[in-house]
């Protein structure tokens, strides 16, 4: 047996929530790959820095300079000649498999630096060498005896490992967001099927508040100018007229006040007072209030909930509401013989498991999804029976309480409707409050 829930879906908040989610994975991404840069590229001037000085105070005093990883290391003096040092003969320090980049071009590099190493600034700048696509960190410092600059050396260390890396952060990003974006713009294209299936509901329900509307306003008239016109003469007519001119002003304002509550209802504007309830209690009212009139419509009405029933905390008011609203409903659809409607309440762990049967014909399957909606009707025939609101009413009240409601039906053989309340954990720990939960459709 397939079971029929009334559930909300909210696409404008799901949309607003992935532009949201979206702007911060962007802004995270952004901000990552700048701290990567800051903090990997800062630590490698830093010891670029340090480094320089070391080298330029072992050349001062002619120590010999070992090799340091990856660096290829230059020294000029005042008038720009190359200086050879260390323990390569031609000055080089024999690492020219790190940046192949030919002297010349190397040399061409680093002359803008030179003046300002030989005004004593040391300068720390990534930049292309020659024609070299990747690019290199280039440290420039003076070399500098007793304040006076007897050169300049330079530290050039290739940054391509680094490049890389940010490379493919940029390619997992780059693929991250688009598959994000696809996401969105499915939903997006998703959404406005959605917007345009709202705006159907809306002139279908603008049609359905005109139809329901007309039908006691036309009695109502017709009667009315029967009355006017002098036609009926017999005071009993008249008085039966009067009672069904009296019965469709009271529809007519039922239909209002339906549609007054579902709307406070949908906007979240009505306040539910959560309490501890004797669920007992509630069972045993219920039975005694609709027993009568079920016997006095030759309906058979039975109360089978469990003999202990723990406390729920919940609103009276509204559990009250509920009956009324599925109760009614089952008494308009059993059959006029045999016709048997039960109520139950079960223990269920966590919450309290209501429900309401009846014998009746059923819903037929296709018309099951759509029961909670405004003016559904799963018998057309029997169009005069409610507003058709009833259902939505009481999908709006589990929504506001936080609690459940579905449906089981078999064709010809009646339909059950369930609903839950939490239970009341510890007896009289839990404080009247109020809380008032937001509600949107």
């Amino acid at each position: 047996m397939k079971t029929y829930s009334a559930n909300y879906r909210n696409p404008k908040r799901i949309m607003q929530f992935f532009l949201l989610l979206t702007v911060f994975y962007l802004a995270a991404g952004l901000c990552g790959m700048q701290i990567i840069k800051k903090v990997y590229i800062g630590e490698r001037k830093n010891d670029a820095l340090i480094l320089s000085k070391f080298i330029a105070q072992s050349v001062i005093h002619g120590n010999r300079t070992p090799r340091f990883g990856n660096y290829i290391i230059k020294i000029y003096s005042v008038d720009g000649s190359e200086i050879a040092f260390g323990d390569e003969p031609s000055g080089r320090n024999g690492f020219r498999s790190v940046l192949p980049v030919p002297e010349e071009d190397i040399s061409r590099s680093l002359a803008p630096y030179m003046p300002r190493a030989l005004a004593g600034q040391q300068t720390v700048e990534i930049i292309h060498l020659g024609s070299e696509k990747s690019k290199s960190l280039v440290c420039a410092a003076p070399i500098a005896d007793n304040g006076s600059i007897r050169g300049t050396i330079f530290l050039i260390q290739s940054i391509e490992d680094f490049q890389k890396m940010i490379r493919a952060y940029n390619l997992v990003f780059a693929v991250t967001t688009a598959a994000g974006m696809c996401i969105m713009s499915a939903f997006m294209l998703r959404y406005a099927g959605g917007t345009e299936k709202l705006e159907q509901m809306r002139r279908e329900y603008i049609s359905n508040v005109s139809h329901e509307l007309k039908s006691p306003f036309a009695s109502v008239r017709a009667l009315t100018e029967t009355l006017s016109d002098g036609v009926v003469s017999d005071e009993s007519v008249k008085q039966r007229y009067y009672a069904i001119m009296l019965n469709e002003c009271r529809r007519g304002e039922k239909l209002v006040q339906d549609m007054l509550e579902l709307s406070r209802l949908e906007r979240g504007k009505s306040v539910f007072k959560k309490e501890k309830v004797d669920t007992s209690c509630v069972m045993k009212e219920i039975a005694l209030k609709y027993g009568a009139a079920a016997d006095d419509m030759g309906i058979s009405f039975v109360n089978k909930s469990d003999g202990y029933l723990p406390a729920v905390y919940s609103c009276r008011d509204r559990l009250l509401q509920l009956f009324a609203i599925l109760i009614d409903n089952a008494l308009k659809y059993v059959p006029d013989e045999n016709g048997r409607v039960e109520i139950a309440a079960a223990d269920k762990g966590g919450r309290i498991l209501f429900s309401v049967s009846d014998n009746g014909c059923g819903i037929p399957a296709e018309s099951r999804p759509y029961v909670f909606e405004r003016f559904y009707k799963a018998d057309s025939s029997r169009s005069s029976a409610g507003s058709g609101l009833g259902l939505a009413i009481a999908r709006a009240v589990c929504a506001g309480l936080g609690e459940s409601l579905w449906l089981e039906s078999e064709t010809d053989r009646g339909t059950t409707f369930y609903f839950t309340a939490e239970k009341a954990w510890r007896d009289g720990t839990f404080l009247t409050h109020f809380c008032h939960i937001p509600f949107v459709l």
